[in-house]
């Protein structure tokens, strides 16, 4: 184990890991040597970041590039694994099954559909491309709605269905 500062008018600073002579890891803070406040594990094996927390506190797994937004904390690269993820989410679409929603009608949704080539409140693909990937709890949301108003067009077809087989029932 060794100590190294480059004190070449930065703050780079780690402490190296080796076995047998040979460099393991590095510990250590201002990875790109320009005064950042920043946190890192080096891998010397593979010659790869880890683990990187930067001066605003966003983490970095892997080689994951934090971008300009600093609304994200967390950045991994080839994804993650994990048994379950809790997303907060401020209005479920509820409403939807209040009697004063306006459902489009069937042939609303038909024209819609045709003109825009995507379902109404869910992100296009041109969309979701400019903006670099889609925010999973928003959209979750944007699909329970859609859903929520499929089950009501279900209704809807089942009512006329019973009418008009009440109707043959009549004529018969």
């Amino acid at each position: 184990m060794s100590l190294v500062n480059t004190a070449a008018g930065n703050a780079h600073s780690e402490i190296r890991f080796a076995a047998a002579g040979a460099q393991r890891w590095g510990l250590g803070c201002d990875f790109d040597a320009d005064g950042g406040q920043d946190f890192f594990l080096w891998d010397d094996v593979s010659d790869a970041v880890r683990l990187r927390v930067d001066d605003i506190g966003r983490v970095g797994i892997g080689n994951a590039e934090f971008g300009t937004s600093s609304l994200y904390k967390l950045y991994v690269e080839g994804g993650i694994v994990t048994r379950d993820v809790l997303v907060t989410a401020e209005d479920f679409p509820d409403f939807v099954f209040a009697n004063d929603y306006a459902l489009r009608s069937l042939d609303e949704l038909r024209e819609y559909l045709n003109e825009h080539y995507h379902l109404p409140g869910i992100p296009s693909a041109a969309e979701v491309a400019a903006k670099g990937g889609v925010e999973v709890g928003d959209l979750q949301v944007r699909m329970l709605q859609v859903v929520e108003e499929q089950a009501l067009y279900i209704l809807q077809l089942e009512e006329r269905i019973a009418r008009l087989e009440e109707t043959i029932a009549a004529k018969k």
